[in-house]
């Protein structure tokens, strides 16, 4: 079984895009995606049959306007319940987990006690929404007995989740890899800022277990700027392209 993992990343999961379309041109086969965040959001479109092409042309139309609706501060400054249905309008009102083509496994986590939350039932735009929730960005999303933030938090590149759930082979996808050198300008740029500070010092451990690990430079690029879209997607594809000569030995192993 081979595993693709696509981590977190805010505006620069539009890299992810890029990746997707050389796997799609090397007809890789994918048996399953394990998603974080931004990661989530594309593996969520990737795995319910949503073709590279058009994750291109839905990055060219939105903005952050679209994802967040500013709310009175409380829990966050932003409601993300618009994440949750821009997904829907692509992937189809109410998709389950049990109606994706190829089976999809979204990490968020449990605010109130600090663990990880793999999700792979229910509403798949709900489950991708919550992953994608930037603590004090956006606002928590409540799920039965759980309330629930940005998966980053504890598992920004779940190579270990698509591990335990039997792939042998694992493709992963690393956005947050070093100091992203930027200075911010505003309070959610700050915010983002610390946290990819954080999750440069805890992926390590599951990089290493990738057997092919694609690493798009993202320098020059705030992680909050969705107008980079076609230089990002560019990036991405980039990565996996130096990366074709082990993704194709893996393949063949």
């Amino acid at each position: 079984m081979l595993g693709l993992v696509l981590s977190g990343g805010a505006a620069w999961g539009m890299a992810h895009i890029g990746v997707l379309e050389v796997l799609h041109e090397e007809d890789v086969p994918i048996d399953l995606v394990v998603g974080t965040s931004a990661g989530a959001i594309m593996g969520a479109l990737f795995a319910s049959g949503v073709r590279p092409e058009q994750m291109r042309s839905l990055a060219c139309e939105l903005g952050w306007s679209d994802l967040g609706r500013l709310t009175v501060p409380g829990m966050g400054f932003a409601d993300s319940s618009a994440i949750e249905q821009v997904i829907e309008e692509v992937i189809g009102e109410g998709r389950t987990f049990d109606a994706l083509p190829i089976p999809l496994k979204i990490i968020a986590t449990d605010i109130n006690r600090g663990e990880q939350v793999v999700i792979d039932s229910g509403n798949v735009a709900r489950a991708a929404r919550a992953s994608a929730s930037i603590p004090v960005i956006f606002t928590p999303v409540e799920y039965p007995d759980v309330t629930l933030v940005d998966g980053g938090v504890v598992n920004n590149l779940p190579v270990d989740v698509a591990r335990t759930a039997g792939a042998d082979k694992v493709v992963a996808v690393q956005l947050v890899h070093a100091f992203p050198q930027q200075n911010p300008d505003n309070l959610a740029e700050l915010g983002f800022l610390a946290f990819s500070i954080m999750q440069k010092y805890s992926m390590k451990p599951n990089a290493e277990m990738a057997d092919v690990l694609m690493v798009p430079d993202l320098s020059g690029i705030n992680s909050m700027d969705l107008s980079a879209h076609e230089t990002l997607i560019a990036r991405g594809r980039a990565a996996a392209e130096r990366r074709l000569d082990a993704l194709r030995s893996l393949l063949h192993r």
